[in-house]
């Protein structure tokens, strides 16, 4: 249609859909390419006051900022099981790295949480913290004082697993969760 029209304006239309399909060749996908996009406009804007940016840590990458909140770091969900269940290893390195990332992005201070049970998929499931909490140096750690609340009350705590107390075997969760109940 628009090169049926011999005006100026159809013109620089035209310009600029040739400009924007020679952009997106760079990308494998419209996602990707919409995710760089909105990305790249937000961060270039000229904000007045304060604002957010949201982002996946894939996303991030050779961003900061100066405080960095990373959600759901919880086993299961990050490193993802799915992840560590296809690529064995190699995909708990590759998560590994990611939340180095994520880490990495903080100027002045990441703030890391995670539940210690999630509604997922209409049932209240129990989790517990992401291995790669327990991996980080505890001189640069500050743990949240509810925590400490919530380890208290964990006394009456049922962990739902099944096995007998005299089991000798004992996952790498549950001494995990034993530690921090110490």
């Amino acid at each position: 249609m628009l090169k049926n029209k011999k005006d100026l304006e159809n013109e620089n239309r035209l310009e600029n859909i040739k400009e924007l399909l020679s952009a997106m060749k760079e990308f494998d996908n419209l996602e990707s390419f919409l995710e760089h996009v909105s990305l790249a406009t937000s961060i270039d804007q000229e904000w007045d006051g304060e604002k957010v940016n949201m982002m996946t840590m894939h996303a991030s990458k050779g961003l900061e900022f100066e405080v960095v909140f990373l959600p759901g770091w919880e086993e299961g969900l990050f490193p993802h099981q799915k992840s560590i269940e296809e690529k064995g290893q190699n995909g708990l390195e590759e998560e590994r790295r990611l939340a180095y990332v994520g880490i990495t992005r903080a100027k002045k201070k990441a703030i890391i949480s995670f539940s210690m049970n999630r509604f997922y998929q209409g049932d209240w499931i129990d989790s517990m913290a992401s291995r790669f909490i327990d991996e980080l140096p505890e001189k640069y750690l500050e743990k949240n004082s509810s925590f400490d609340e919530v380890k208290d009350e964990m006394n009456d705590f049922e962990f739902n697993q099944d096995f007998e107390e005299n089991d000798n075997f004992r996952s790498p969760g549950w001494i995990r969760y034993q530690k921090r109940l110490k």
